[in-house]
Order: structure tokens, then C-alpha cells, then sequence
């Protein structure tokens, strides 16, 4: 089935009523005339589409009356969404004090002024190519999460500083559906805070959708880490953006699993707004493991910083493009790209491909990419002090990671925990 065939047939009825905020007739013409993003695009030149094409995605629609999964274990601070819809009896916020959760249609209600800024138009993330043509292609999958969606905000209020993490588990456990989760988070000035979005698949040959924005106004500071566990045959295709304006400061940590296309967009909108982002790319078997990281630079004295670990194994592919654009206006700006690939497999593959533009003088940017196999002598060595040779490579991985992620004990044990799956199959 057609893209265009599949949008006419299966997505008109499913469209979800009652959004005053978005245009559907703009959303659903922006579909119709698009095509699902593919490899002749430059974004997702490293990850196959094919399959969503040639399946048929009914689309999950449950008014979160099941219970969550009692297989998992939940944090106190959880917020549970199963198969992309808020799980309500579930949450577990309410003593938190400076967080808030809301649906996204209460919350629009009470703040009718976020209509504007959230996604509603395909022009808002599209890609202005060097032409000056403007690709809305690549926005497409964005446009279907926004007529689909049953978002959830989560709020932070005001010079809050939140020390307890904030966890949000979204509970994939259905089978053949097309689910598109939608999370808007809102760190109002001054506040701190450290929310964990981890997804666990318990179901299999699900095409997940999730769009996640995030505001970040005057001064606050915000660590997001998004994890994923074993996607197994499901595919993700999932869109995070950032919008910082003056002072604000965003770390962000990012495990990347098989079969998943992550694409990343910072926006650094007002004086000295700081980002940083780290990522582990893992991907095995014959699948695709890819990332597209965009980072924006929008007002004078802002830095920003990529470092990125590619870990490809067996017929495997990893990839990462990470982009700085650097606008007029944005002297003294700061941008940083960096990534090493260690390569697990005869027939794996690694990409890196960094990009500048930059339109200011007064600036410093960098890049840097490094390719390399593990050492068997290193491993030799080990073996003859006793170490057996596959927690001699378990060793090598954790050290190789270990140095983007080490100033955070807790966060290094959930990426070692999210990947003890990859080393079971890999290190064999």
C-alpha cells in the first residue's frame, strides 16, 4: 500500500477530535502530499523505511482503562504511559512539589497562549536545504504524530529545584499497531530538574511514533536522559526538540537502540543558552542503529557540545550526523561535535558525519571523528592476568562509554542495565 493510499484510507476517521490548537486540514494536506522520509533524504540516508511502507499499522487507540504491566518495576516519581496513552491511575507525582502533569488538552485550555508554539505547521522543523528550498519531507512523520496524539504536559514550576529523578515509562506491550506517543515538557525560569524517558518493549512488530518538545525558559537547567531497552522487531522513529532561551541549560544523554532513527533538534534561542549531548549508538544483527542531531545557534555567547559512542556488531549499522548552524547575529557562539565508533563485527558498519554552517565570524567550532576496532592484544592481555575474554570485552565497552557518562554513577548503571541484553548476543 501507497503512503498516500494508506493516509486516505486508514487516517482520516482516527484523526483525533477536539484539537482546537492544531490545523487538521493543514496537517492532513502536508501528508498527502509528503512521503514517508527515506535514504534519498539526506537526514535518514543511513535508515530504512521500507518496512513502514510495506506493513499495515492500525493505529492503537485505548482510553488507558488497562493496567500498567506489574512485570515492571515503577520509581516513585513515575509517570506511566502504556502503548503512548497516559496510564492515570499509575502516575506517582503527587507528592512531588514544583512538578506537575496534565493531559494536553487541559492544559492548552488554561494556557491557551501554547497553541503557538507547540507543533502544529510542517514548516516548523522543516529542513531549509543550501538552495533555499525548504523540505517538508522530513517533517512528515512529526504532521502524524499531531493528528494522532493524546499528549501529556509535565510542568515544572517556577525556581523549583527538583532534586529527585523524574521518571516517564512508556510501556510498549501491543503487537502490530502504529503508536505515537506526545510529551511536552515545560521548565518554567529557574527551575531544575531531571526527568528519564525509558522505553520498554514487551510486544513485537509495533511502528512507534513519539514526538517529545521541550521549553526551557529564562535560566533553568534540565537533564534528560532517554533510554531504551531490547526494541527486538519493533521500529521507532522518534523526533526530540529543545527550545532554550536566555541562560537556560539542557544535558542530554541518549541510548539508541536497533532498529531506531533518532532525530534531534536544539534550539538555542536567546544569550549564553548552553547544551550539551552525549549518546551511546548501539545496533546488532542486520539492523540500523541512526541518529540526526541538529544544533541551532540563534543569539550571541551560546555553546553547545556532541559526543557520541557508535557501537555497531555483526551485518549491524551505526550511524550519527551531528549539525551545528551557527546564525547572523551569534558572535562569540561555541559548537563542539565528537564521536568514536568501535566496531564489534567483520561486517558492521559505522558512519559519522559532522556538519558546519556558520554565518557569524567570532566564533569557534570543531569537529572530530575517530574509527577503530577492539585490541586483541589488549584482550590477550587480560586473559593471561585471568580475565576471561568476554568480561574482557564487557571491560573495553564500559570504559569506552564510561567517559561521557562518568560524572553520573546512577545514569552509567542504567545505560550498563538497558545493554545487558547487547552484551549477552555480542560478547559471545
Amino acid at each position: 500500500m501507497s503512503y498516500q493510499k494508506y493516509i486516505n484510507e486508514n487516517l482520516k476517521e482516527k484523526v483525533v477530535k477536539e484539537k482546537p490548537w492544531i490545523n487538521c486540514n493543514l496537517l492532513m494536506e502536508h501528508l498527502e502530499k509528503s512521503t514517508i522520509p527515506n535514504e534519498k533524504i539526506e537526514e535518514w540516508k543511513y535508515f530504512n523505511t521500507s518496512k513502514i511502507l510495506n506493513e499495515e499499522w492500525p493505529i492503537y487507540d485505548n482510553s488507558g482503562k488497562e493496567k500498567a504491566n506489574s512485570r515492571i518495576k515503577y520509581s516513585k516519581n513515575s509517570i506511566i504511559l502504556k502503548n503512548g496513552i497516559l496510564e492515570k491511575r499509575k502516575n506517582g507525582l503527587e507528592k512531588l512539589d514544583g512538578v506537575n502533569l496534565y493531559e494536553l488538552s487541559d492544559y492548552i485550555i488554561s494556557n491557551p497562549n501554547l497553541k503557538n508554539v507547540i507543533y502544529n505547521n510542517p514548516k516548523k522543523y522543516s529542513e531549509t536545504r543550501v538552495s533555499g528550498k525548504t523540505d517538508k519531507n522530513t517533517t512528515s512523520l512529526l504532521s502524524l504524530n499531531a493528528l494522532l496524539n493524546k499528549g501529556i504536559v509535565i510542568e515544572i514550576e517556577e525556581n523549583k529545584i527538583v532534586s529527585e529523578k523524574i521518571d516517564v515509562f512508556n510501556l510498549i506491550d501491543s503487537n502490530k499497531f502504529l503508536i505515537n506517543p506526545y510529551i511536552l515538557i515545560i521548565c518554567k525560569n529557574g527551575s531544575s530538574s531531571h526527568i528519564v524517558d525509558t522505553s520498554k518493549y514487551l510486544g513485537d512488530n509495533n511502528w512507534i511514533n513519539p514526538c517529545v518538545e521541550v521549553y526551557l525558559d529564562v535560566g533553568a537547567n534540565l537533564t534528560f536522559s532517554s533510554l531504551q531497552s531490547q526494541t527486538s522487531t519493533n521500529l521507532s522513529t522518534s523526533s526530540i526538540n529543545f527550545h532554550l532561551l536566555k541562560q537556560a541549560c539542557l544535558n542530554m544523554f541518549l541510548l539508541n537502540r536497533e532498529n531506531t532513527k533518532s532525530d534531534i533538534r536544539i534550539f538555542l534561542k536567546e544569550k549564553a543558552a548552553k547544551a550539551k549531548v552525549n549518546g551511546i549508538i548501539l545496533s546488532n544483527k542486520k539492523y540500523q542503529s541512526d541518529v540526526f542531531c541538529k544544533i541551532e545557534h540563534l543569539a550571541r555567547n551560546c555553546s553547545s557540545q556532541q559526543n557520541w559512542r557508535l557501537l555497531p556488531a555483526d551485518n549491524s549499522t551505526a550511524s550519527i550526523k551531528g549539525k551545528i548552524v551557527v546564525k547572523k547575529n551569534s558572535k562569540g557562539s561555541s559548537g563542539k561535535f565528537y564521536s568514536k565508533s568501535l566496531i564489534l563485527g567483520e561486517a558492521a558498519s559505522a558512519y559519522s558525519k559532522p556538519e558546519l554552517e556558520i554565518f557569524e565570524d567570532e566564533v569557534s567550532c570543531s569537529h572530530g571523528a575517530s574509527f577503530g576496532e577492539i585490541d586483541k592484544n589488549l584482550i590477550f592481555y587480560m586473559q593471561s592476568r585471568g580475565i576471561c575474554k568476554t568480561q574482557a570485552i564487557k571491560l573495553i565497552i564500559t570504559a569506552f562509554i564510561n567517559d561521557i557518562i562518568s560524572d553520573d554513577k546512577r545514569l552509567l548503571e542504567a545505560y550498563l542495565y538497558e545493554m545487558e541484553d547487547f552484551f549477552k548476543v555480542n560478547l559471545q
